[in-house]
């Protein structure tokens, strides 16, 4: 019991150990550097995305400019363009949740872990408890027939 314990404490700890300050300053600059990397990413994202509406908006307008412009055409690009936003909008969200559903599967395994290990440390307590108690009613008894016998 006791070495179940310790092999589950040795786990938890292996996640969250105690580090060196200079340990610990490097994972808050590497935390914010991934951070920082996720921003650019995104905005490089968001910049394609907007270079894209200006090459179609601009197409767009060039189709309009002719004498007779094709009006049932243009909408229907417009529209069949709005569905493509529309989707990879949808792709994206879907992208969000499953990474999220990941994560609280990650953290249901991790609590998972924290319950039994709150278990085994209870029981653990408990049976030294009782051996404590054992010990010092032991100890009373030893000092009761000492003390009788003198």
């Amino acid at each position: 019991l006791f070495l179940l314990c310790f092999v589950t404490l040795a786990t938890l700890s292996d996640r969250e150990s105690c580090q060196h300050p200079s340990s610990m300053m490097a994972t808050r600059d590497s935390s914010r550097i991934m951070l920082l990397k996720e921003e650019v990413r995104s905005l490089s994202e968001e910049l394609v995305q907007c270079q894209a509406d200006k090459e179609f908006v601009w197409s767009l307008w060039k189709r309009l400019q002719v004498a007779n412009p094709d009006l049932t055409q243009a909408v229907s690009l417009v529209v069949e363009r709005e569905k493509w936003k529309a989707e990879a909008k949808d792709r994206k969200v879907l992208e969000i949740l499953q990474a999220k559903d990941y994560k609280i599967q990650e953290l249901d395994q991790l609590w998972s872990t924290i319950e039994v290990t709150h278990y085994f440390l209870t029981t653990a307590l408990f049976v030294l408890r009782k051996r404590v108690l054992a010990q010092i009613s032991n100890m009373l008894s030893v000092k009761h027939c000492h003390c009788e016998g003198e």
